[in-house]
């Protein structure tokens, strides 16, 4: 019997949800194999990273390690380096020592995502990379490096959270 493969390139939201799809529909079945290939081993839920910003969640609220949710489907944390759509292989590498990896597939699904874009803005990109003092609580320094790269509402509900903590001080 052969063995189908189906890779899923990518573990953000779209990876994780096919993943999460074909693991309820098809993946505890013989004759399929399902590998998700991420950079990260887990899942950052970004919607809400501002509310943790804010002092109003712990980060392990938004973080889920991605095998603890896909259990039939298996999970390499790996950066993909070349796909080949001839020969149906992708080449990754993976671990601090820079293993090569390769995997053959049947199935294709490329959900790489995006990347942010602060369309050369002063400041956002330098004020991104502070490191918080160890005695700080989360919210002072990011209130006092803090510039808004948009007007959304999470901008908006992070530094409304952020001032009221500073000013009830």
């Amino acid at each position: 019997m052969k063995t189908t493969r189906i890779l899923i390139v990518g573990g953000g939201f779209a990876g994780l949800y096919a993943a999460m799809r074909f693991e309820k529909q098809i993946a505890r079945r013989a004759d399929v194999e399902v590998t998700l290939i991420s950079r990260e081993n887990f899942i950052l839920f970004t919607p809400m990273l501002h509310e943790v910003a804010a002092g109003d969640l712990y980060p392990g609220d938004i973080v889920n390690p991605l095998r603890r949710i896909l259990r039939h489907v298996k999970v390499v944390e790996a950066a993909v380096q070349s796909i080949d759509l001839n020969l149906r292989r992708v080449q990754c590498v993976a671990g601090v020592a820079d293993y090569e990896l390769e995997f053959e597939f049947d199935h294709l699904l490329l959900t790489l995502g995006s990347e942010t874009n602060f369309f050369d803005m002063d400041g956002v990109c330098s004020n991104r990379r502070h490191k918080l003092p160890p005695q700080a609580t989360p919210a002072i320094p990011l209130y006092t490096h803090s510039q808004g790269a948009g007007g959304d509402i999470s901008y908006v509900t992070a530094n409304t959270a952020i001032k009221s903590h500073v000013t009830a001080r």
